[in-house]
């Protein structure tokens, strides 16, 4: 990842507004301070683990310098073929029309399996074309990471004011989505805060019913512990009982120089790389979590971070699903993300 992993999540939506180049950014980067078979795709392939996953469970975060790499768009395919079923980016469009990706080619599997997010209110009247399309998507998410702004370069929005944005989607969401397209909610960087219940106050206050029409929650968890990423995730639910959670953006590490004085409270991130000599690591962080979340009987799908290499990495914490020169064979993390669930 490079230093703007998590920062692509809340940047892409300059594509909507500019065609202005802008760099390049990977949510894993993030916090310097502080199938479903419904939606295409089913998971595939070759899985020996013996956990009973929900449906569509493993998914996978591509951030905006991923089309660089080798073998696109074929490394959704790599990921595919290891069970991933969806793969989530920070666009509200297609890839391909996506500025701050690049305008990469796209194929079929890539288009019909990528959840979209509003993401900010900037998008809000993108936002409203994609639900009212003659093809609404499964799910939408709104907003990235509001809480949030990477270098000062991606929006802070503050709970009151995201709340009066999303109105107007949500009147055409009742108007006309006739429950096509399942809200996805604003996606947190930082879950134990107050956001989420302060914007879910506004927007009651707003629109009666607003809480409602979002029945899953969203929340990014990077912690170098797995006893405290799942601590995070028990506490995101107990704010929310209830509602389903999506993972957004999962791993034990926003960046590789995260470490336990930035305001995020990640953890520094010493595991060594999965395929070196000593590695359990990541790999095993990525068990605990997992089995944690299969079995909490709320947390419906998970989004690994990253799909791509993410080399910035090196020999510590790396959790790239695919290789550097984008060939078919697996990394160590994806043949255990693919080896999870029966």
């Amino acid at each position: 990842m490079k230093s703007f992993i998590r920062f692509v999540a809340a940047i892409s939506f300059i594509t909507s507004v500019t065609a202005s180049p802008t760099p390049p950014f990977n949510p894993h980067w993030k916090r310097q301070n502080n199938t479903d078979s419904s939606q295409n795709s089913s998971s595939s392939s070759g899985n020996t683990g013996g956990v009973n996953c929900p449906a569509g469970f493993r998914n996978a975060v591509f951030n905006t310098d991923a089309p660089s790499q080798p073998n696109w768009p074929g490394r959704f395919d790599v990921l595919q073929e290891n069970g991933v079923a969806n793969w989530i980016g920070f666009t509200v469009n297609p890839v391909s029309e996506t500025a701050t990706y690049g305008n990469p080619p796209s194929s079929a599997a890539l288009d019909n399996n990528q959840i979209k997010i509003v993401m900010n209110p900037n998008d809000i009247p993108n936002g409203i074309d994609l639900i009212q399309s003659a093809n609404p998507p499964a799910y939408l998410e709104i907003f990235n990471e509001p809480d949030f702004s990477y270098a000062d370069a991606t929006p802070l929005t503050s709970p009151q004011d995201a709340a009066s944005a999303i109105v107007p989607l949500l009147k055409a969401w009742d108007a006309s989505n006739g429950g096509k397209t399942t809200l996805i909610s604003p996606a947190v960087a930082f879950t134990g805060s107050s956001w989420l219940p302060d914007f879910f106050s506004s927007c009651e206050s707003l629109y009666p019913g607003c809480s409602d029409k979002f029945p899953i929650i969203s929340g990014h968890i990077y912690k170098a512990s797995a006893s405290d990423a799942i601590a995070m995730i028990q506490g995101l639910s107990n704010s929310f009982p209830g509602k389903d959670l999506w993972l957004t953006e999962l791993a034990p590490s926003s960046s590789p120089n995260a470490g336990s004085t930035q305001s995020g409270g990640e953890g520094s991130c010493t595991m060594p790389t999965p395929g070196t000599p000593d590695a359990p690591g990541v790999v095993q962080w990525m068990q605990e979590v997992l089995t944690f979340c299969a079995g909490s009987g709320y947390v419906k799908k998970v989004f690994w971070n990253t799909g791509e290499w993410s080399g910035d990495f090196g020999a510590t914490c790396n959790p790239s699903l695919t290789n550097n020169d984008g060939s078919s064979s697996a990394t160590a993390v994806l043949e255990a993300y693919n080896s999870f669930c029966a």
